[in-house]
């Protein structure tokens, strides 16, 4: 498999499954302590189902293809090769991939514009730490006594 697209598909399972999915999460998760505002969680779903499906659908299949012998860096593969479909349905997946973003773009504008404001502190009701012992956003001089540390 070296030199393979299954090297390839390897690389961005880890890299991009890790840093995307990652960033993701933490912008949901820190996007009420920065204004204010919770976002959609339905289209949060839609968000992170359709960008799961999209991705594994990308890049579980480039280990297949690699797995068949395809190699990396080479600009036109002969149909006969026999690797045409499973190409194909991983750049259908890729588009689904970029559509996923869609959803989140919509969802940001829309909580941005449109968003009720968060009602308490802690939205998420677990946090123990003292940023979410201030009001969501924050104000400027934060704590005007210390608050009571729970962890």
């Amino acid at each position: 498999v070296s030199d393979s697209y299954f090297v390839v598909a390897h690389f961005h399972y880890v890299v991009f499954g890790t840093v995307v999915f990652a960033m993701f999460a933490g912008f949901h998760f820190w996007w009420p302590k920065f204004t204010g505002k919770l976002l959609d969680e339905r289209l949060g779903k839609i968000t992170f189902w359709t960008l799961f499906v999209g991705f594994h659908g990308t890049f579980l299949v480039q280990h297949w293809l690699g797995a068949n012998g395809m190699q990396r860096r080479i600009p036109d593969y002969l149909a006969v090769e026999g690797l045409t479909p499973l190409n194909t349905v991983s750049s259908v997946f890729s588009f689904l991939l970029g559509m996923s973003l869609l959803p989140f773009f919509y969802n940001v504008w829309k909580t941005a514009k449109y968003g009720k404001p968060v009602e308490v502190d802690d939205p998420w009701g677990y946090g123990r730490s003292l940023e979410w012992a201030t009001s969501c956003p924050p104000p400027r001089h934060n704590f005007l006594t210390l608050p009571r540390i729970r962890s």
